[in-house]
């Protein structure tokens, strides 16, 4: 990530994005799950999920991207250590 200090952090992790997106699907091919896509797509509920949690997964790469980047690795770390936690406490919490 240190090579990559010249580059945004929203450039890379727009690459990220772009690149997940054809890998993804090549995956769903493969496996034979493009239906279960095609339902969410159709969902409104799922979709507007889907939007949140790539909306979140963004800001979260593209913090530790930042951070990385503007020499504050330790700070990442730590950061990335506790989401662990808040993840398992949001799931306790609002599943």
């Amino acid at each position: 990530m240190k090579l990559l200090s010249h580059i945004s952090p929203a450039e890379v992790v727009a690459h990220r994005v772009i690149w997940s997106v054809p890998i993804s699907a090549g995956v769903l091919i493969v496996i034979g799950r493009t239906g279960d896509l095609r339902n969410a797509v159709h969902s409104p509920r799922t979709l507007a999920m889907g939007c949140v949690t790539a909306a979140l997964g963004s800001v979260n790469w593209g913090s530790y991207v930042w951070a990385i980047t503007s020499d504050r690795g330790v700070n990442a770390a730590a950061g990335y250590h506790t989401h662990q936690l808040f993840s398992v406490v949001g799931g306790a919490l609002f599943s």
